[in-house]
């Protein structure tokens, strides 16, 4: 295990690290929050990458690139199950002591270097960093980390709002995503930018005056492409009162909030 002399040492690195990926790496995910490169022990290579995959979903946003030498097809199918969400590329020269993981974020900044034993620890590390940023702002403080109550984010995309199931789960800024079926949790690990609920899971009416409301998570909408979560109870049904609204002067004035609040 790294000391903490080590692990400042890394950060300080990571902070002052250009932002661009090592030559040959392109992400196989660009937008995606972070790309994760692998530089698996030779003799371990296509299980290395197998394990890798199998757990791949369970931390969304990551797009995986080994860097491995060996049996090409091997490697390639052993990567297959995570479709567009990792790729293999022939092993340079450069590559640091192996096994080792580097964490980029999408700009190719390194935030990360994982060697040995830490390599396992790559979902813990992608935890941390982004407990740093809006992960506190999520609406989870009651429910131990876990979003929309339980439901399948992907679900509401496909106009069924349904609950997800606990076995099946997806870590993602600071909160635990649940889904109805495996394609579901490919889906959002693979863009959960494009599934997560705007404004932290919190009432899109009321990050219009910049307050955090929770929400009945049966009542939403689909606009623009983002999933809207509403207050519904006992003060009303406030999905009503954004209908009646200007969606476009709701939509602005709850985005610079929402800005200003995770800034």
């Amino acid at each position: 295990m790294r000391t903490a002399a080590a692990q400042l040492a890394a950060t300080l690195f990571a902070a002052a690290a250009p932002a661009q990926f090592p030559e040959g790496i392109t992400p196989p995910v660009p937008t995606a929050p972070y790309t994760a490169v692998h530089y698996p022990a030779a003799a371990d290579a296509a299980g290395y990458i197998a394990r890798t995959v199998n757990r791949a979903a369970e931390t969304a946003g990551v797009a995986h690139v080994f860097v491995a030498e060996g049996d090409a097809a091997a490697l390639a199918a052993a990567a297959a199950p995570a479709g567009k969400l990792a790729s293999v590329v022939a092993a340079t020269e450069t590559a640091p002591s192996r096994p080792a993981v580097v964490l980029y974020d999408k700009a190719g900044k390194e935030l990360a270097r994982l060697e040995g034993g830490d390599t396992a620890n790559l979902g813990d590390t992608i935890r941390r960093i982004a407990r740093d940023g809006a992960a506190a702002h999520q609406n989870v403080a009651k429910k131990g980390e876990l979003a929309i109550s339980g439901y399948d984010p992907v679900s509401y995309f496909d106009g069924t709002p349904s609950k997800g199931s606990e076995t099946i789960t997806s870590w993602y800024d600071g909160a635990t995503y649940r889904f109805a079926n495996e394609g579901n949790r490919a889906k959002f690990a693979a863009d959960p930018v494009a599934f997560a609920p705007a404004y932290g899971g919190w009432c899109a009416y009321a990050m219009v005056d910049g307050e955090k409301v929770d929400v009945d998570p049966k009542t939403y909408k689909i606009s623009e492409g983002r999933l809207l979560l509403f207050y519904n109870g006992l003060l009303g049904n406030t999905l009503k009162k954004w209908n009646k609204a200007d969606e476009a002067d709701q939509l602005s004035k709850a985005d610079a909030n929402w800005d200003r609040t995770t800034r």
